[in-house]
């Protein structure tokens, strides 16, 4: 990896970016703008928020140790790591309104090598859970049933815009928009 910063088209050095309703502005290496909104290149930064992929189950098995889902229920998960923040080729966040209340989200799209992860992972889990936590916390754990092959990772429900750009931000290693303006001053390697 070294300082690739595993952008795809890179417009100029420097560019504001307006994240989902433009509450919030970040200046920031920008990857692609499409219809939908701006994505993030993830950078070689630090993680600040810590995303992991692992199997799960209700039960202890080997090889598994407890963990509290965001809604304070126990949950066993592998102590391997099948998809990391090292697996994040960018992320933008969305905002949309759902029976007239604001919502938003973070998509993650995964490395080939992370989405491949991804999928493996899910091949081997069918009929199983796998947890996506944050932090260590335990966001989601849903049961697979198929295999899952998509390089976009979608995590809804953030009730703040402000909230799911931390989030956002924190997984490619941007603590705050001071840490976006050095990187996107710093020069081009």
């Amino acid at each position: 990896m070294g300082t690739k910063r595993f952008l795809l088209r890179r417009t100029t050095a420097l560019c504001a970016l307006a994240l989902s309703l433009s509450m919030f502005t970040y200046a920031c290496h920008r990857d692609e703008v499409d219809d939908a909104g701006v994505w993030l290149a993830n950078t070689t930064n630090v993680p600040v928020i810590v995303f992991q992929i692992r199997a799960a189950d209700q039960q202890n098995i080997n090889d598994y140790e407890p963990r509290k889902t965001k809604n304070g229920e126990n949950l066993f998960v592998s102590k391997s790591v099948s998809v990391s923040n090292a697996d994040i080729g960018r992320v933008r966040v969305m905002g949309h309104q759902l029976d007239g209340v604001a919502e938003f989200e973070v998509q993650i799209e995964l490395s080939e090598s992370g989405a491949e992860r991804f999928a493996n992972l899910t091949e081997d889990r069918i009929g199983k859970q796998v947890a996506l936590l944050i932090d260590g916390v335990v966001q989601v754990a849903p049961v697979v049933r198929t295999r899952v092959s998509s390089r976009t990772i979608t995590l809804a429900g953030f009730q703040s815009e402000e909230e799911a750009t931390r989030v956002a931000l924190g997984m490619i290693g941007i603590r705050d928009n001071m840490e976006a303006e050095r990187i996107a001053n710093a020069p081009a390697h």
